[in-house]
């Protein structure tokens, strides 16, 4: 580390300032994390990454402050930093650009790095369209971040630089990717902040105790369903954390923390069956008291990996059905079956696992009463949870691609809206996701289910019942 970096250390200053936009329209954060935010595991291991590698960096997440700008004005001031790290989805990506303009104001010198899912999909539209990003990372971010911070901090050539994107003159230059991590072991273990960490608490039901976190062992994914962008953001390689290692940084979070409630975010966490076999037998050797969830597909799950799974500590298993018609779900590439979805939600609550499922309204051309279907669908599963929205585009899906070719997205679109599907239904599909979202948690039977777990475990259910009764009576920005 060189002297003006240690003398920032000591003064509190950084290198870089990570900062995650809030969720919502408007200029007021905290909404969010009132109803459930979700630790930035992944923004900590980032942070930590350019930590291990010379610099020093901190992390402001504006969706624990009531007045995020007014909280990036504070840590700016505080920090100095000479470079602004902004990451972004589609859905926060206007709300990243108010981030960036108000960093300038304060500090007309900074410059402000752009990353993320929506960076990956459209570097060029994001410096086309938006003045105050100066640079972006698209793709993987952590060997790409430590080079550029290098060459702009030590004053060297951009030209040749892997996952940039940057204006030249009036042209806008998007160099290539550079090498992905192909042993996800080489990942370092975040830093956690304890005292920041505890102001962070998810939605229900995806916990079981308090404190808790979410992590991501394996980045890709190798289905290709036509509306989701992961396979393009990690770019369309299956990379896993093995499972020794894994169990490692659980025992970790265990010893150090006191944590011993986990979700993985894994696209699919049950592939390969063989390492999710390794992983709970791991588990259940160390004799590890932990709980944990994860998202699964219907096809690769079964019984018998179910049971092996709860006694490991699983309780809870997601499934992202989406449709409730089989033209639906050949529409969108989803490879599954309607009656392989009942069969595995049978398999996996017989082997004592709670379940949720994801499904989507308006699939594209499927009629109002196919949308219909869909919720009748997710009602007649026994099911003990289940989620509900309309379809919407993200660029980097193919879906994405395919409208971006057919010239159906507007010139200079700036995501501070969703694009739906369907817009011509909007009025009726929202009518039918509040029906679908009431006639679902209303149900006898899923009463009968929670009465059923208050019974099992009282304290522990009766604190997800009250967090998820805020979270349906104000429902979140991706339900909305």
């Amino acid at each position: 580390m060189n002297t003006s970096m240690t003398s920032a250390a000591q003064s509190g200053e950084v290198d870089i300032l990570f900062v995650i936009p809030w969720f919502g329209i408007g200029l007021t954060g905290g909404r969010f994390a009132a109803l459930g935010a979700e630790f930035p595991f992944s923004m900590a291991m980032l942070l930590t990454n350019v930590e291990q590698n010379g610099f020093k960096a901190a992390m402001l997440d504006t969706n624990l402050e009531r007045e995020p700008l007014a909280a990036l004005e504070r840590e700016i001031k505080r920090r100095r930093p000479k470079l602004l790290g902004i990451t972004s989805y589609s859905a926060t990506i206007a709300n990243a650009e108010k981030i960036a303009l108000k960093a300038k104001q304060v500090d007309d010198q900074l410059t402000v790095l752009l990353g993320g899912f929506h960076a990956t999909a459209e570097p060029e539209q994001c410096l086309t369209d938006y003045d105050g990003f100066d640079y972006v990372v698209h793709g993987e971010g952590e060997l790409a971040l430590v080079d550029l911070m290098d060459r702009l901090l030590n004053h060297k050539p951009l030209t040749d630089a892997p996952n940039l994107a940057y204006r030249n003159g009036d042209e806008i230059t998007v160099n290539p990717q550079g090498p992905i991590i192909e042993d996800l072991d080489l990942l370092p273990f975040p830093d956690i902040d304890s005292a920041r960490f505890l102001r962070y608490e998810p939605t229900p039901p995806n916990y079981y105790s308090l404190p808790t976190i979410g992590l991501m062992a394996s980045r890709g994914c190798p289905y290709k369903c036509t509306f989701c962008a992961t396979h393009f953001q990690w770019n369309q390689t299956m990379r896993r954390m093995s499972r020794g290692l894994l169990v490692d940084w659980l025992e970790k979070f265990v010893t150090d923390w006191g944590i011993r409630d986990f979700r993985f975010f894994d696209d699919t966490f049950t592939i390969p069956k063989k390492e999710v076999v390794e992983f709970c037998e791991e588990v259940i050797r160390r004799g590890l008291k932990v709980h944990w969830n994860c998202y699964s597909r219907v096809d690769t799950i079964d019984r018998e990996l179910a049971k092996l799974m709860k006694r490991a500590g699983c309780y809870h298993v997601k499934f992202g059905i989406e449709a409730g018609t089989q033209q639906s779900l050949d529409l969108i590439k989803k490879n599954i079956t309607l009656q392989r979805a009942r069969e595995a939600i049978h398999e996996v609550k017989s082997a004592g696992l709670e379940t949720k499922a994801s499904f989507i309204l308006g699939i594209h051309e499927e009629s109002l009463e196919q949308s219909r279907q869909t919720m009748n669908f997710a009602l007649g599963l026994d099911l003990d949870y289940a989620t509900f929205s309309i379809m919407m585009i993200f660029p980097g899906s193919e879906d994405y691609a395919q409208w971006k070719a057919a010239g159906r997205i507007p010139e200079g679109f700036k995501w501070d809206k969703p694009i739906y599907s369907s817009p011509n239904d909007l009025g009726v599909l929202k009518s039918l996701l509040k029906e679908a979202y009431r006639r679902f948690y209303l149900r006898p039977k899923f009463a009968l289910g929670m009465l059923s777990s208050l019974a099992r475990d009282p304290r522990c259910q009766f604190n997800r019942l009250t967090h998820l009764g805020r979270h349906l009576i104000t429902p979140s920005p991706h339900q909305t």
